[in-house]
């Protein structure tokens, strides 16, 4: 007989190709921040700060933040995101925190934070810096994608990588650090 099915999802291109292409796209807008605050407030989560926070680690999808509170997923998705901002000074390897999530996970977290800190550039700093910055976000982009592609590397190995190249970006040899990253997953640099 007659069948509908309605598939809901916040990240479509997640979605392996052969559900995609059997599937009609209708894009709902995002709701307003307002909004989900207002209706995470009513699900019982704490204050309007704790709402707002949950909200922020779910990078604006209201239900999402719903299932956060809910889990133990934020305590460590918070600990991750904590641990971003020292990496240029750390020295004794990865931080504790990487191991206690999902590599894609660990991949995502750290796309949006280096997205983040070249967006919170000026024009003058945008010149100086966003080089290194968008190279980083090159090379986690296409390990990202590799991943998604169905690639198995080991944790601890990537996880060992992507703290070289975190540590190293602000480092005057990152630009060839970076090519011969991209290279051993067969891009070509495109550095200079």
């Amino acid at each position: 007989g007659n069948a509908l099915v309605l598939l809901s999802s916040a990240e479509a291109w997640r979605l392996p190709p052969t559900v995609r292409s059997r599937c009609q796209l209708l894009r709902l807008p995002r709701v307003e921040k307002d909004a989900a605050l207002e209706w995470l407030s009513s699900q019982g989560q704490g204050s309007a700060a704790d709402a707002e926070h949950l909200l922020d680690m779910a990078r604006g999808r209201a239900v999402f933040a719903r299932l956060l509170a809910d889990s133990d997923i934020l305590a460590a998705k918070e600990a991750l995101v904590a641990s971003f901002p020292g990496l240029g000074q750390q020295q004794a390897g990865p931080p504790a925190a990487w191991s206690g999530v999902d590599l894609s996970v660990l991949l995502s977290e750290l796309l949006v934070w280096v997205e983040d800190q070249v967006r919170g550039f000026d024009t003058d700093g945008f010149c100086d810096q966003a080089q290194s910055w968008l190279l980083l976000h090159r090379c986690v982009a296409e390990l990202s994608s590799r991943i998604k592609q169905g690639a198995t590397p080991g944790k601890d190995i990537v996880t060992a990588e992507l703290f070289r190249l975190c540590r190293s970006r602000e480092h005057a040899a990152f630009a060839d650090i970076g090519g011969r990253f991209l290279s051993s997953l067969g891009r070509e640099s495109a550095v200079s």
